[in-house]
C-alpha cells in the first residue's frame, strides 16, 4: 500500500468514527471501503490494525464481532487533519453513515453472547439497549453449546418480536 494512500484512508476511518456515540464494526467499515471501491478488505484490515497500535482507535471484541471506537488521540489526529480528506469522500462518508444510522446503531444494541456455567451448562445473555437503557435483558440456562450459539445467533434476528411478545404478555 502506498504511503499517502494509507494515510488517507486512515484518515477516513478516523472521519467515520468521529462524530459517533456508538462503535462501529469491522464489518461496516469495511463495507463502506469495498462497496465505494475504494479499498479492499485486507488493505482496509491492514489500516484498522495500523490505527489500532498507534491508539488512535481502540477494538473491542463482542460476539466474534470487532468493535471500533475512536481514542482521544484520534480524535485530535481527526479534526487537525480533517481537510486533507477530499470533500467527496467526506460526503461519501456522511451519506454512508446516514443511509446505514439505524443498522449501524442497532448493530450494537442488540447483544447477546453465551458461556459455560458451573453447573457444566450454557447461559445465553441476551440484551437490547436504546441509548443508555436496557430495554430487555434475557438470561437463558441451556444444556448445549449448540443450543446456546443457536440462540445468540437468533437473537439479532428475533429480539424485536420477542420484546413485543414479553410486552403484550405481561401487560395484558
Amino acid at each position: 500500500m502506498i504511503e499517502g494512500t494509507a494515510k488517507l484512508y486512515k484518515l477516513m476511518v478516523l472521519y467515520m468514527l468521529k462524530d459517533l456515540k456508538h462503535p462501529l464494526s469491522n464489518n461496516k467499515i469495511v463495507d463502506f471501503f469495498t462497496s465505494g471501491e475504494y479499498a479492499g478488505y485486507f488493505t482496509v484490515q491492514e489500516v484498522l490494525s495500523s490505527l489500532v497500535s498507534d491508539e488512535f482507535i481502540n477494538a473491542t471484541e463482542k460476539q466474534n464481532i470487532t468493535l471500533y471506537t475512536i481514542t482521544e488521540r484520534g480524535q485530535m489526529a481527526a479534526d487537525k487533519f480533517k481537510d486533507e480528506i477530499a470533500l467527496s469522500f467526506r460526503t461519501d462518508i456522511e451519506e454512508f453513515l446516514k443511509k446505514n444510522k439505524y443498522e449501524l446503531k442497532n448493530e450494537v444494541s442488540v447483544t447477546s453472547e453465551y458461556f459455560k456455567n458451573k453447573m457444566g451448562e450454557y447461559t445465553c445473555i441476551c440484551k437490547v439497549k436504546e441509548k443508555r437503557s436496557t430495554l430487555i435483558d434475557l438470561s437463558l440456562s441451556v444444556p448445549l453449546e449448540e443450543n446456546a450459539k443457536s440462540i445468540c445467533d437468533n437473537w439479532k434476528d428475533k429480539s424485536t418480536e420477542i420484546y413485543k411478545n414479553v410486552m403484550g404478555i405481561l401487560l395484558s
